[in-house]
């Protein structure tokens, strides 16, 4: 009997303890509401920002605008105290002739190249045939293509790397 009587006020014990809740975590989701996320939504999908995409005036704006927000509301900046956490950038341009061997191909009508995070989606590839080139390399006796005619095909190439 003493040993039951001890088990069940353990149990009540531990079922009236209180479970510590973040401050923060409380005070920050108290401003989330259906009213606040419609107007930030609204802003940011305006045409002012211009789509938002990375490295454009747009996409600045975007980011200014969150950092904003954020200093309004007292979140402090993860990185060092700032907002921003500064990153290369590659921005990869394609002239519309591209020679190779003195052989000149114009693009979209002679070749496409998109990236793993580019949709092909209304591009007609008009080939039976897909065909894998490894990394594209023709060099030092490493070569990609041999034994390969990528005429007509659509050629798939590793984007980086090492071979």
């Amino acid at each position: 009997m003493k040993k039951h009587f001890i088990y069940t006020s353990l149990a009540l014990l531990l079922g009236c303890t209180a479970v510590a809740q973040d401050k923060n975590a409380i005070r920050f989701g108290e401003t989330i509401n259906k009213d606040s996320a419609y107007k930030h939504l609204s802003i940011l999908a305006s045409d002012e920002y211009e789509g938002r995409e990375t490295g454009t005036k747009g996409g600045w704006m975007a980011a200014d605008y969150i950092k904003n927000h954020f200093k309004k509301i007292g979140l402090k900046g993860p990185v060092k105290g700032d907002y921003f956490q500064p990153i290369d950038m590659v921005n990869v341009t394609l002239s519309q002739v591209l020679t190779l061997n003195g052989q000149p191909y114009e693009a979209i009508k002679d070749f496409y190249i998109t990236g793993q995070s580019v949709s092909a989606k209304g591009f007609a590839f008009n080939c039976n045939s897909i065909i894998f080139a490894g990394y594209g390399l023709k060099k030092d006796g490493y070569n990609d293509f041999e034994n390969i005619n990528v005429a007509g095909k659509v050629v798939v190439i590793f984007k980086a790397g090492q071979p």
